[in-house]
């Protein structure tokens, strides 16, 4: 594997901071310019959903949806098409329960429409991540293909009703690419040209901040684009 090579071209921290394929279309491995690869956009609903699933582009395996203990990271087990009750929220969980959910969650509105549940404002197509208070929530992109790529990723709180804000971390495999902290109801993010081999891994990842999960219900929005050769 190549020594994989960073360059920044805009860093923004918060200072306190599928789809199985769409039916019909064919597989192939993503490799031309301009493919890209949305968390929301690929984000597959029932009945095809699917830990880890396969990009829009039909490649196997390239989204998991984790939860993260003692340091490692676990599929998150569970699938539901009526988070809160509401047919179309529909989201991967882990066994724990806050905020009348269970956590740690990763999951998309795909009822049309903005969801407004306590505090909590979901909106329409967003992807929310919200973690538990022992176990941080992760997502993960599995490079289909060497390139240059780049990547764009937000987390915005999305439940400003309290809490003490959340902490948020990208790493490239096992090793640290970005990181911020907001407090209730901001964000961080950044963007950037980075080349990876085939198989490497970006993490994107919500932990409480200080043990308080409560309220960091969080939206992540990830954007990956194959750059020109």
């Amino acid at each position: 594997m190549r020594r994989t090579r960073v360059l920044p071209i805009g860093l923004t921290l918060a200072a306190v901071f599928l789809v199985q394929g769409a039916a019909g279309v064919p597989a192939r491995a993503a490799e031309a310019p301009g493919d890209t690869w949305n968390l929301a956009t690929d984000f597959a609903v029932a009945p095809n959903q699917a830990n880890p699933q396969a990009d829009s582009y039909g490649n196997p395996g390239v989204w998991s949806f984790d939860g993260v203990r003692r340091g490692a990271q676990h599929l998150l087990p569970d699938f539901v098409s009526n988070a809160f009750g509401v047919s179309g929220l529909e989201q991967w969980q882990g066994p724990g329960t806050e905020g009348g959910s269970k956590v740690p969650t990763v999951g998309v509105n795909a009822t049309g429409v903005d969801q407004h549940i306590g505090t909590m404002t979901w909106p329409a197509g967003a992807i929310r991540v919200a973690p538990a208070a022992t176990a941080p929530v992760s997502v993960i992109w599995t490079c289909p293909v060497d390139g240059g790529f780049n990547l764009t990723v937000n987390f915005q709180d999305i439940d400003p009703g309290g809490g003490n804000g959340a902490a948020w971390y990208v790493r490239l495999d096992n090793n640290p690419f970005g990181s911020g902290y907001f407090v209730d109801g901001g964000g961080g993010g950044f963007s950037t040209l980075v080349f990876l081999s085939k198989g490497e891994t970006l993490s994107f990842i919500l932990s409480g901040f200080q043990g308080d999960a409560s309220h960091d219900s969080t939206s992540l929005d990830v954007t990956i684009t194959q750059a020109q050769a």
